[in-house]
């Protein structure tokens, strides 16, 4: 399953994006949407026993089934160039513990908009 276009994506036709290959070879996608206009949040559709990560504030809500573990960045020149470059030392890690997928919601402190990329055609990104 490709990224679907983001004129094309609505809360009722969601974006998915492919990242990988399960054991049994088959692509594994996570369902997310993209709710509001000016203050955006992402909702993420996150399957049984696969997690997601996040900064510190970006949880706007998330299913009881969800659960989060906050953890430092090991590693001291890791630590230090998130701390220089203004990045929290701690990383919230978002697993679903449930035995359906569930949703777990990201914000912004400030009104954002919030901007799909597709890593597998782009690679690795950094962004503030």
């Amino acid at each position: 399953v490709a990224m679907a276009d983001a004129s094309a994506a609505t809360p009722f036709a969601p974006f998915a994006y492919s990242y990988g290959r399960d054991s049994d070879g088959r692509t594994e996608t996570v369902e997310f949407h993209i709710i509001g206009a000016e203050a955006q949040v992402l909702q993420v559709l996150l399957p049984p026993g696969k997690e997601c990560k996040a900064e510190p504030g970006a949880l706007f809500y998330m299913n009881s089934s969800i659960t989060c573990q906050t953890r430092g960045q090991f590693g001291f020149v890791r630590a230090l160039s998130r701390m220089l470059s203004g990045e929290s030392f701690f990383v919230n890690t978002f697993v679903n513990r449930g035995e359906s997928p569930q949703y777990v919601a990201f914000a912004t402190p400030t009104l954002a908009r919030v901007c799909p990329l597709d890593l597998n055609v782009l690679g690795e990104v950094y962004a503030q």
